[in-house]
């Protein structure tokens, strides 16, 4: 019995060992474009803009091609409003603590894999400012007029070239923002939802827990 046991553990060592060494852990960063889909969309026009957006990702393998991608991110969103009857667009900005989790699928095959993968993603609100002249800087902090929480859908891919002890990315992503971030509820309030969108193209590197 104690020979059985023995045995079981060295395997399930020798599995957690195998397993760890084919985790990877690493960074991406890039531009983020961001916009607004407003409903009902007038007095408003939507305009995209480039903004910022970094943070880390752990990768872990659940058979040769498959494996769940958790990503945690700081990104940047929000847009430009052209308003009717200003002259100078609104220029929204907000902060977001973001958390997609992806099933990634990888072409293994040579030094470039391409990938493609798709999940939902949360996020957590930090700020949010809204600034042009004719707003007063007392009313610049509209944080509390967007939902602190908000879920979107993610889909994306791109190449993974792997090296000898680490591997470098280029990826886009897609986010369908999901959550009605107008949280104002004066029945004078121009919007009746505020849905985020946005298209990420970042660059990265990750390198293994363990030896390959």
């Amino acid at each position: 019995m104690k020979k059985v046991l023995l045995l079981i553990t060295v395997a399930l060592f020798s599995f957690t060992g195998k397993a760890l060494a084919q985790v990877d852990v690493g960074v991406l960063g890039g531009i983020n474009h961001t916009s607004f889909n407003i409903v009902p969309d007038q007095p408003f026009e939507e305009k995209s803009r480039p903004d910022f957006g970094c943070g880390l990702f752990v990768n872990v393998p659940l058979n040769e091609s498959l494996s769940a991608q958790v990503q945690g991110m700081y990104l940047r969103k929000g847009g430009d409003l052209a308003i009717t009857g200003f002259n100078e667009d609104v220029k929204v900005v907000s902060q977001y603590l973001e958390f997609p989790v992806l099933l990634r699928y990888t072409f293994n095959s040579g030094c470039v894999r391409p990938y493609y993968f798709a999940g939902p993603s949360i996020g957590f609100l930090l700020t949010s400012t809204q600034k042009a002249s004719f707003i007063p800087a007392d009313q610049e902090d509209n944080k509390a007029d967007s939902k602190k929480v908000e879920i979107s859908l993610c889909v994306g891919g791109g190449l993974q070239y792997v090296m000898k002890d680490m591997s470098l990315y280029a990826q886009v992503m897609y986010m369908h923002g999901l959550t009605n971030n107008d949280n104002v509820e004066n029945p004078a309030d121009y919007s009746e939802s505020i849905h985020s969108r946005a298209i990420s193209y970042m660059v990265g590197m990750s390198i293994p827990l363990g030896r390959k």
